[in-house]
């Protein structure tokens, strides 16, 4: 249909940043929404080796995260890169934007044959009013990586979107009720409505259960499909009710979720007293309390503690912690507790957006700033958090040169747009956040000692998941918050089999581990054999058959146990003890090292912790 030569050999076709920056500003006001699922997905697969990316409806790639430690890909799938099937042949961005519905697409399924190496997988992603905004797409050339392999990360990949879309949709419908539905194990469904009961529109499975799409569901009433129940529908009701399909009977759970009426009067401070708050904080959907993350783990007690007695004051905090340990939810958490609750929580991951339009992101321009440049301008991600909290991911990631300008916002914030204009003062509580050893940065020169110091108005250090002694907390709460997957039950075995790993990837491991399980535990039942740790090195995991085994392929395996473990020390040496950095020089994953590690009884030390030196 193309005319493409399948032996032809070329780059995609790449815009300039200038070109790009259209692209990324289109995807407002979702831009949160997709950003926070993209990391999510990452969460998911990107120890598996698999680059997580976002393009447009017009298969622009405008977002991308890849596991750069592995080097499976080349920067092909890079920011601005464009994956239309037309130019490009079968591909998982381009024929899913062409069929509008999940494609995987693995090794020689793809039309060019430089791209038979790869495989890759994408999933459309629809607005609440049922356009394509662009696809999620995950992409590895690893080699070792099964077929079945391949398609559980598809499954997760489709299950994600799904959630996505959800979210999209309770975004865009937040000011109605919102009436949620358990339509089966594993499967929500939502209808928003007016607070009598007169219906909207519905979410994809909405349409589905009630037999109508939205152009026909509109403005009909709730109990035109249900036998009425009053406790449903009452505002200070929050516990959820039985509804019993009208005509065949069928019972399904579900609750409704009322948007907050109430503003706060302007000119109100956001640091009054708690007495005096206009507003009790509000708790954001599937959000955490400071209390459920803080746990029974005394060290995590004593961090809740000191943020609660400083989280209304303007002092900046500063978490430290492995990638995993959750600090992305903790910094909610901090707001929610705040008096600045009902306003916004902006976050900004530091290392996602292109160096080249970070500045614009952060601070905003003026109209004609540039060539490209909107014309009625942009508000800066800074601006946007005014009189709320902002914030800053991965900031030990961020470019040298806007470590100034960041500088400059927190010892006077005031920041100007590009291009001049009117200086705007600001009332943002600063949260930051990074995975990286700051006290090695700064001796590096790459991370300004003067920032570190400004941001460490409160330094708390997360634990590992390995050490905190709540374990099974952890998982409990971790399963709460897949609400995708309701009523998942875990037998005694699995919370062995799960107690028993080493956690290399903390709590963001253990929730991508409790997702990929749940996606093959079907009956609602998560049973051990559902549980594996490294999707690309389980070839049966398919069909539910976990092969614990270690790749052939890697030199560890191929080592008797003696030079094996003589091999893996000398390595650690030669690494001080960095359990990340010998990974990447034994050429496997870290979560396979970790097994050897206990495996082999190495004991590497207190590896990859941060320490903060006074």
């Amino acid at each position: 249909m193309h005319r493409l030569d399948p032996g032809q050999r070329r780059r995609p076709q790449v815009l300039t940043a200038i070109e790009l920056r259209s692209h990324v500003t289109e995807l407002e006001p979702y831009r949160d929404i997709i950003e926070q699922g993209l990391f999510e997905l990452f969460g998911f697969l990107g120890s598996s080796g698999y680059e997580v990316t976002f393009c447009n409806g017009r298969g622009v790639t405008t977002l991308t995260l890849s596991t750069t430690s592995k080097g499976y890909l080349p920067s092909l799938e890079c920011p601005g890169s464009l994956w239309i099937e037309e130019a490009e042949g079968t591909n998982g961005i381009g024929t899913c934007l062409w069929e509008e519905k999940p494609i995987s697409i693995y090794r020689e399924q793809h039309f060019l044959k430089q791209y038979a190496g790869n495989s890759c997988a994408a999933a459309p992603l629809h607005s609440a009013t049922g356009e394509v905004l662009g696809v999620f797409n995950i992409a590895t050339r690893s080699a070792s990586m099964s077929a079945g392999a391949h398609q559980v990360a598809f499954n997760v990949l489709v299950r994600m979107t799904a959630e996505i879309e959800q979210r999209l949709f309770r975004y865009h419908y937040k000011d109605l009720c919102l009436i949620e539905m358990l339509v089966s194990p594993g499967r929500l469904a939502f209808v928003a409505t007016h607070d009598e009961g007169t219906v909207v529109a519905g979410d994809r499975h909405a349409q589905e259960l009630l037999g109508l799409p939205n152009p026909r569901l509109e403005g009909k009433s709730i109990w035109q499909f249900f036998d009425r129940n009053r406790t449903l529908l009452q505002p200070l009701g929050t516990e959820a009710v039985t509804l019993f399909r009208t005509g065949s009977g069928a019972r399904i759970k579900s609750r409704a979720i009322f948007p907050v009426r109430a503003s706060r009067p302007v000119g109100v401070s956001d640091v009054a007293p708690k007495e005096s708050r206009p507003l009790p904080p509000q708790r954001e959907e599937g959000g955490l309390t400071l209390e459920e993350i803080a746990g029974r783990d005394p060290g995590m007690r004593r961090n809740v503690d000191l943020l609660r007695q400083t989280c209304d004051t303007s002092l900046p905090v500063l978490l430290l912690g492995e990638t995993g340990t959750g600090k992305d939810v903790l910094a909610r958490a901090i707001h929610t507790a705040s008096a600045r609750a009902a306003r916004p929580f902006v976050a900004i991951n530091c290392a996602a957006i292109p160096e080249t339009l970070i500045d614009s992101e952060l601070f905003g321009y003026l109209g004609g700033a540039f060539t490209g440049a909107k014309r009625e301008g942009r508000r800066g991600r800074i601006a946007d958090a005014d009189r709320g909290t902002l914030f800053l991911d991965e900031i030990g990631d961020m470019p040298p040169g806007l470590q100034t300008r960041l500088l400059r916002f927190l010892e006077n914030s005031e920041i100007t747009p590009i291009g001049g204009g009117k200086v705007s003062h600001l009332d943002v509580k600063v949260i930051a956040a990074t995975n990286v050893s700051i006290v090695r940065a700064i001796k590096e020169g790459r991370f300004r000692a003067d920032l570190y110091y400004r941001l460490a108005g409160v330094a708390i250090s997360l634990p590992p998941l390995c050490e905190r002694s709540d374990f099974e907390s952890v998982v409990s709460l971790v399963l709460r918050q897949l609400r995708r997957f309701p009523l998942l039950s875990l037998p005694d075995a699995t919370i062995a089999k799960l107690r028993a790993h080493s956690w290399p990837g903390n709590i963001r491991e253990l929730r991508n581990v409790l997702t990929r399980a749940a996606c093959i535990a079907s009956d609602g039942v998560m049973r051990p054999e559902h549980v594996f740790f490294d999707l690309e090195m389980n070839a049966g995991v398919a069909s539910g058959e976990v092969d614990n085994q270690i790749s052939s392929q890697h030199a560890l395996a191929t080592s008797s146990r003696e030079r094996e473990r003589a091999l893996i020390i000398s390595v650690l040496q030669k690494n001080e003890n960095d359990v990340v950095a010998a990974a990447h020089a034994l050429k496997v994953s870290r979560a396979t090292l970790y097994r050897r590690l206990k495996e082999l009884q190495i004991s590497p030390g207190r590896a990859r912790r941060i320490r903060i030196e006074p």
